[in-house]
């Protein structure tokens, strides 16, 4: 999920874990890939993204035997309120600035300037960012981002 100006992606941490990720799960049988997006988005932020799904915007990348499908969600107020829908799965809901998350030096772990550890996002992130610059939105000026917006968040 990118917010409206597409400066802040949307990342969820685990509930035990330590890394931050894109929204993401697994899909259920017949389920159909863009589908399992928006319900593992909606159980993992309690924000519906049907109504903003655009079943050609997506990012897949190969891991190993793994194909992962990123759908691009635009234009998500940086206000919204999040909450998980599932119990002890999600434990902090967060913006983060694209321009703060650091390339990895491992495959899949990176660490922003903000000192978040990032799963499975810089993999995507020159392919996102080009999505970005052919849908380019109204620029909103850089002072007036949050650094960091928290919407949700559950101490352990």
């Amino acid at each position: 999920m990118l917010n409206l100006c597409n400066l802040q992606c949307l990342l969820v941490k685990g509930w035990k874990g330590t890394s931050w990720s894109f929204p993401r799960g697994k899909m259920n049988k017949d389920e159909e890939d863009h589908a399992c997006a928006v319900r593992e988005v909606l159980e993992e932020t309690g924000f519906d993204v049907s109504k903003f799904l655009n079943k050609d915007d997506y990012i897949e990348m190969i891991f190993g035997q793994q194909r992962v499908r990123l759908y691009i969600i635009a234009g998500v107020k940086d206000d919204t309120a999040f909450a998980p829908l599932i119990k002890k799965e999600i434990s902090e809901i967060a913006w983060q600035r694209l321009d703060e998350i650091q390339p990895a030096n491992e495959d899949v772990i990176s660490c922003g300037t903000t000192g978040l550890k990032l799963y499975m996002a810089d993999p995507f992130l020159v392919s996102l960012k080009a999505w970005i610059l052919a849908h380019k939105p109204p620029v909103a000026p850089k002072s007036d981002l949050p650094l960091k917006g928290e919407a949700y968040s559950h101490e352990l």
